[in-house]
């Protein structure tokens, strides 16, 4: 749809001075949730259809990977789920344990895939968000074709960030053994060496999700300012720099509407349409709460990349005093 001009998500654009842009003033905690849903809803068509794109085939390729992997397990059960408790323990042959690894491993493929294919996504949402940003009509097609010429980039943050965040957790745990080791441990549970290891371990898993909030605004960076993956990383860290809780509430608050709403309607609706139709347990119904619970994914999968966007230019008027004429690009 046409946008009214002289107004984006954030409110009235004023006509710019003579002398400097337009600058849009810093907004509150509360704001950026109240932007991020107002761009939910002035963009709708157009999210939905860039995630569709983006999104659905990778979250139907998981679904079906995580449908097989329950199928195997509960083939190798042989004991119908729902009608009585499952003897333990239980034993499995080699063939079933190779078809379970198999199918646990397709799932796990298909999981990067998905969060490939949502920071791709991410792109193309953040796009969106900019456009509207400074008065302009947002299109599927310059977001979508933007994110693609992203996606080398795109790729390396992706891989450059989940590495160090894996050596980074891979290394305390070498310290928290080594501590442990050194420590000794009291042969009635417990001892120094593994009081030291705990407290290590997690001083690393808190460095590892403090460093995790610093780098949330990396895609951003990637997909709007057209940055390599380490100055993505370090640019995210700079914005950041001060507003750690602040993104962290942004992260958490968003997070958790899209697991409570998603989750409900999830149940809602397989309810209604798997279970009451086909019977609970039964292998109809659990398709149709996989593709029930792909499809919500999907669908609730633009909201934390606009929330980060809209974060994203906040912390630029507020540490750059950007305004809307900085880097502007053409239509």
């Amino acid at each position: 749809m046409n946008e009214p001009p002289g107004r984006n998500a954030w409110g009235p654009i004023e006509p710019p001075p003579a002398t400097r842009g337009r600058r849009l003033p810093p907004v509150a905690f509360g704001g950026i949730l109240e932007i991020t849903a107002r761009l939910a809803r002035r963009h709708t068509g157009r999210l939905l259809l860039l995630a569709t794109l983006f999104l659905l085939p990778a979250w139907l390729l998981n679904a079906a990977a995580g449908l097989q992997l329950v199928t195997a397990v509960l083939d190798a059960l042989a004991v119908p789920v729902g009608t009585r408790l499952i003897p333990q323990p239980v034993a499995f042959s080699p063939q079933q344990t190779q078809r379970i690894a198999e199918a646990a491993l397709v799932v796990f493929a298909t999981s990067l895939l998905v969060g490939l294919a949502g920071a791709v996504a991410g792109a193309a949402f953040s796009d969106v968000v900019e456009r509207d940003y400074r008065g302009l009509s947002p299109s599927v097609r310059h977001a979508g074709s933007r994110a693609l010429r992203r996606l080398p980039a795109i790729v390396g943050t992706v891989v450059l960030s989940t590495l160090g965040l894996v050596g980074l957790l891979l290394g305390g745990l070498m310290i928290a053994v080594l501590l442990a080791l050194l420590g000794g441990v009291d042969p009635r549970g417990g001892g120094l060496g593994v009081f030291l290891a705990l407290i290590v371990i997690v001083a690393f898993v808190a460095a590892a999700l403090v460093i995790s909030i610093r780098w949330a605004l990396s895609n951003v960076v990637v997909a709007l300012e057209e940055a390599g993956p380490l100055r993505a990383l370090v640019r995210s860290w700079r914005l950041t720099a001060g507003s750690a809780w602040r993104t962290l509430g942004i992260l958490f608050l968003v997070t958790l509407a899209v697991a409570v709403i998603g989750g409900l309607l999830s149940e809602i609706l397989g309810l209604a349409l798997a279970d009451l139709v086909f019977g609970e347990s039964s292998q109809a119904a659990l398709l149709v709460r996989t593709v029930i619970g792909a499809l919500l994914s999907v669908a609730f999968a633009p909201l934390l990349p606009l929330a980060l966007t809209v974060l994203y230019f906040d912390q630029r008027v507020r540490r750059e005093a950007f305004d809307l004429t900085d880097g502007r690009e053409g239509p």
